[in-house]
């Protein structure tokens, strides 16, 4: 139960503040957000995509594997918007009470 109250506190907080920024015109920091997104979305990305990529290198031209990249990069992040914030609840709801800690999570 803590895990889903804190995945979905978690979503709130990325989403509002995603869209604090955007709204607000600070494009840098919405910058740092979208590749903060992307990091969390690579690697659900890879799980649906492993081996994709060695055929990609070794059978395509270098023109066509850069596009493959960025087009890569974008779904990461696109995936990575929504994956960010179940692995976040995932990781505060495996966080164990400790002695700075005096309340429950």
């Amino acid at each position: 139960m803590r895990r889903v109250i804190l995945t979905f506190v978690s979503m709130a907080v990325i989403w509002g503040a995603m869209g604090y920024l955007l709204r607000s015109g600070n494009f840098d920091a919405a910058f740092v957000m979208f590749a903060v997104c992307g990091f969390f979305g690579w690697p659900v990305l890879y799980k649906l995509t492993p081996s994709l990529f060695v055929f990609v290198v070794i059978f395509i031209p270098w023109t066509q594997i850069l596009i493959y990249v960025l087009v890569k990069i974008i779904l990461a992040v696109m995936i990575g918007f929504f994956a960010a914030p179940f692995v976040v609840g995932k990781k505060l709801g495996a966080v164990q009470k400790g002695p700075l800690l005096k309340w429950r999570l």
